[in-house]
């Protein structure tokens, strides 16, 4: 209607209110999350409705609806566990979130040429994903029920993976898009930081499995650390140094545990309250290891905190083996561990002259 073009408030206005109508509409018969849901497809529809009314009060109203549409979906309790279906995965809750999530996508493929609303409607979709795995998570953990028992390290390892993933994707992508976003990743982050502690928790509580890194311990403690790293490399590049050095800490100091923890199951058995017995020795050789995959990528990717954490863990090994190892070892054993500890050393040594005490190195301002 060429009307409508001489009034573009109030044919903005018209449509606004129509489209809260059609989406409000169906709580006549539905209620919980789909409020929610409704709300997410309204903000989907507005942004149809920005393509012809480029108005301020439409673009408010988009950013509005799709806030409002957050918030509902993730307020405490959204989920009734009494009414939702035992079925994994295929049930409404997955369809609820779902239809929202699509809609905050296609919403910001939308309004791909408005780079604030874009990114508005890309982290509504995040929000929303990842708020969704933590459900299903609880869900499956559960056996068909967000109120089930919880199910020990499994569990926990799933939630610190998921939510250090968000913290990770969010520190990646809306680093500098404003403090709701730099909210929603610290709390994220909280939230998997609470899983890889709850994770620590379990430990001795429960059989993590009969193989040697396919086990609890691997999803429950390397991925975790893996995934850190990916947050402080994110976090290096958004230039927030101090957290970066943070994350990339927690990161090595998780991946420590988890040698530490996984030499304790192999050689020690499920029983991981069992520390340190006749196998104590193997420790070192792991530790060493472990200092040396450091010490290269701090060199790889020009890190000082690595290659600290490196030079730590290497002293530590080295007091380990002359204060504790070697009385534990006789003759051949005593002289072989001697042996291999000195040719670690000169290794060392040769690597940190060759590559890190430089005078390109040495100036380095990277953390």
């Amino acid at each position: 209607d060429p009307s409508f073009k001489r009034l573009p408030c109030a044919s903005a206005a018209f449509a606004l209110g129509a489209m809260l109508s059609l989406g409000l509409a169906p709580f006549l018969i539905l209620d919980g999350f789909w409020l929610g849901t409704a709300m997410a497809a309204v903000s989907l529809a507005i942004a149809a409705v920005l393509q012809r009314f480029e108005l301020p009060l439409l673009r408010l109203g988009a950013m509005g609806t799709a806030a409002l549409a957050t918030a509902l979906l993730i307020r405490p309790g959204v989920v009734d566990p009494a009414t939702l279906s035992a079925t994994l995965i295929l049930n409404s809750m997955t369809a609820g979130f779902g239809v929202a999530i699509i809609c905050f996508f296609a919403a910001s493929r939308l309004v791909r040429n408005d780079i604030g609303l874009r990114r508005a409607f890309e982290g509504a979709a995040m929000i929303l994903g990842f708020t969704l795995i933590g459900l299903t998570i609880r869900h499956i953990a559960g056996e068909g029920r967000l109120d089930g028992p919880f199910n020990g390290m499994g569990e926990a390892s799933a939630y610190a993976i998921a939510y250090l993933g968000m913290a990770a994707s969010f520190a990646w992508r809306f680093s500098h898009r404003g403090m709701l976003f730099r909210a929603a990743e610290f709390v994220a982050a909280g939230i998997g930081l609470f899983g890889v502690l709850a994770a620590f928790a379990m430990i001795g509580l429960g059989d993590v499995g009969d193989f040697v890194i396919v086990n609890l311990l691997f999803p429950g403690f390397a991925l975790p650390a893996l995934v850190m790293s990916g947050y402080g490399t994110g976090l290096r590049r958004a230039g927030r140094q101090t957290e970066a050095t943070v994350a990339s800490v927690a990161a090595m100091l998780t991946g420590f545990a988890w040698v530490t923890l996984e030499i304790a199951r192999s050689f020690g058995g499920q029983d991981l309250t069992v520390f340190y017995g006749d196998f104590g020795w193997a420790y070192s050789p792991a530790w060493i290891t472990y200092a040396f995959a450091l010490l290269f990528w701090g060199v790889l990717r020009r890190r000082r905190a690595p290659r600290f954490a490196s030079l730590a863990i290497l002293i530590t090994s080295i007091l380990k083996v002359f204060m504790i190892d070697m009385s534990m070892l006789e003759g051949v054993a005593r002289a072989g561990s001697l042996i291999g500890l000195g040719l670690a050393l000169i290794a060392v040594a040769l690597f940190y002259q060759r590559f890190v005490f430089t005078p390109d190195q040495q100036s380095e301002a990277a953390a």
